[in-house]
């Protein structure tokens, strides 16, 4: 009897040594949502950006649940690949010389203005222009040999200088005589609740010639400059950055924190805050976490604000974040603020790369919870290849719209399955207890 009861629990602990079925194929039926591929271009490898309604239609934040399918119904190899990075360009600020302008005597040569240039073009001095009391109207500035490299002209003014919001215009001249307007913005110096905002730069719309004349309005409240120095051309961006603007809901505990789902998991790496009322400010901590149950992770600690000063309108910069999926943000705010602000998140969409094998059109399958992870060769692939080598392999598709396979139904796990092998080990094992005690 004791070599049965120790038999049962030997059954009891052993695993269960039924055959291995092998998983079936997978097909598009298995998920949610299927996407037309347009790939005009026949090539071994294509290349597509995903929108907006890809990253709503996927059950994981790490993109795990795509496939793309030939006409076939072939698996196709893929990998997801971030947006390629912009080639690194320094951007050294230049200092420029400038020479205030007083009154209302304009910078040209001739008149009362005596302009003294060098043999190379340099602005050296300036005469003649009215002085004394009378504020600072303009300035002249000269932006030297590199002047079609400028992108940004950034200004500089004293600590102490009062308040003031100016909307400003710069002008550049080849000769001194003729002007055209090459940028305008509006440059700010407020304090508001202890803190100081300030806004410096001028953004140019159009490439300046070597002299640049600054409309100075603020000179008539007794502000002035000074330095001036130039920002040569940022690097450009591969793609587009799209905004998505998110309306959030105030959390029932916590008055002063606002919670937001952005129905998808978008790689943010800017973002932005609009207050619903104008002039208001305040310094907010914004967070996010991949999932509803995951911790909130602090991404910016900044002063936000929005303000209206003489008619002109005020809003604060865009946050950089690291680049991430999350799906939910959260806005806490230190003290009351109004209205609950809504929080708009800048993307640039990742690319899925796969190899055009098989018949067309391709399809691309998404939203799944119900299968592993795809394995990503192909990024092992290109890695191998340089650049000039990838461009001439791949081929730039396109995403269509989408349209239902499986539906809502397959973002849900499937139930776990019962465990009839254990239950028919335990029924084994008391029925053998049993008989035991009956003896």
């Amino acid at each position: 009897m004791k070599t049965l009861a120790w038999t049962f629990i030997a059954l009891l602990g052993a695993p269960g040594h039924a055959a291995e079925v092998p998983a079936a194929p997978l097909t598009p039926q298995q998920f949610a949502w299927r996407f037309a591929i347009e790939a005009p271009q026949q090539t071994p490898l294509q290349r597509l950006a995903l929108d907006e309604a890809l990253y709503a239609s996927v059950a994981r934040a790490d993109l795990g649940d795509l496939r793309v399918f030939n006409a076939d119904g072939e698996v196709l190899e893929h990998a997801i690949v971030a947006p390629r990075a912009p080639a690194a360009s320094a951007r050294e600020p230049v200092t420029l010389r400038l020479f205030p302008l007083r009154g209302e005597e304009p910078p040209a040569a001739g008149g009362s203005l005596r302009i003294r240039l060098d043999a190379s073009g340099a602005l050296l001095d300036l005469s003649g222009a009215s002085a004394g009391a009378q504020p600072v109207s303009a300035y002249l500035l000269d932006a030297g040999t590199g002047h079609a490299a400028i992108a940004t002209l950034r200004l500089a003014w004293g600590e102490d200088a009062p308040d003031f919001v100016s909307t400003v215009a710069l002008e550049s001249s080849t000769d001194l005589r003729a002007w055209r307007t090459v940028g305008t913005a509006t440059v700010a110096s407020l304090t508001h609740a202890g803190q100081r905002l300030a806004r410096h730069e001028i953004a140019l719309d159009t490439s300046p010639d070597r002299y640049l004349r600054l409309q100075w309005p603020a000179g008539g409240k007794g502000v002035e400059l000074s330095g001036a120095s130039a920002l040569p051309q940022e690097r450009t961006e591969p793609q587009a950055r799209h905004w998505t603007r998110n309306v959030g809901s105030v959390v029932a505990d916590a008055p002063h924190a606002v919670e937001f789902d952005a129905r998808g998991w978008l790689p943010a790496e800017r973002l932005r805050v609009a207050f619903a009322e104008p002039n208001s400010m305040a310094t907010l901590r914004l967070l996010s976490r991949p999932s509803a149950d995951a911790p909130w992770r602090e991404r910016a600690d900044a002063l936000f604000y929005r303000l209206q000063v003489e008619g002109t309108e005020l809003t604060s910069a865009d946050v950089p974040v690291e680049r991430r999926r999350d799906r939910y943000w959260r806005i806490e705010a230190r003290g009351s603020n109004g209205k609950a602000p809504t929080l708009e998140l800048g993307w640039a969409p990742d690319e899925l790369v796969f190899i055009a094998r098989g018949r067309g059109p391709f399809l691309l399958a998404a939203g799944s919870a119900r299968i592993a992870p795809a394995a990503q060769p192909v990024n092992r692939l290109l890695a191998d290849l340089d650049d000039a080598r990838r461009e001439s392999l791949t081929g730039h598709a396109r995403l269509g719209g989408r349209s239902s396979l499986a539906g809502p139904d397959a973002l849900r796990p499937l139930p776990p399955p019962v465990p009839w092998q254990r239950y028919l080990l335990w029924a084994l094992l008391i029925g053998g207890v049993l008989v035991l005690l009956a003896m």
